[in-house]
């Protein structure tokens, strides 16, 4: 008789993100805006990355903050 192995999938917390599901974003370095240099005076704009929020889902989990390991039993 042949035994079959099951393979049951298990969350684990995403180690790139640290469960958070989100990264500082690289562009801005989480601040979210941009300064411009003027002469006069600084002006301030959205990351074009980020559109603001200083941060980016995370491509490992998808924004989940939990990946799956496949895990035999």
């Amino acid at each position: 008789m042949k035994v079959t192995e099951k393979k049951q999938k298990e969350k684990e917390e995403c180690p790139e993100c640290d469960g958070e599901g989100k990264l500082d974003c690289d562009c801005c370095e989480g601040i979210g805006t941009h300064m411009l240099p003027q002469e006069s005076c600084r002006e301030e704009y959205a990351c074009d990355e980020c559109f603001g929020c200083g941060d980016i889902k995370c491509i490992e989990c998808e924004g989940t903050g939990k990946i799956v390991l496949e895990e035999k039993k």
